[in-house]
């Protein structure tokens, strides 16, 4: 099983005299994880060895805690709720991150 890249698609809006990119996050909503003061100790974790934009791999365990399912006039509207309960940060180096994707694709 491949990785599947959530990165939002653009969305365009037309009006009468022309086209206009709207306004959207590059990820939807609910896919950050936030680590706490408290969270980022127990994991050991130094955040002065981290950058913005630094690729990292996380390996996580969790569980459903949420299952919704409502119907609408377009369709349905469906959504999940992972709660994490493990998880480990791994920092990838540059050179790394090629061979990575390729292992992941692997064993997916």
């Amino acid at each position: 099983m491949e990785m599947t890249s959530l990165r939002s698609l653009k969305k365009s809006m037309v009006n009468e005299l022309k086209t206009v990119e709207a306004e959207q996050p590059e990820y939807p909503y609910g896919l950050t994880i936030d680590l706490d003061n408290d969270t980022i100790k127990k994991m050991g974790l130094d955040v002065t060895k981290f950058s913005v934009e630094d690729e990292i791999q996380i390996v996580a365990k969790a569980f459903i805690s949420r299952v919704s399912s409502e119907k609408t006039g377009e369709g349905s509207n469906d959504s999940l709720c992972i709660q994490l309960t493990d998880m480990i940060i791994i920092p990838v180096e540059k050179e790394q991150q090629a061979r990575l994707r390729d292992a992941m694709k692997m064993i997916m």
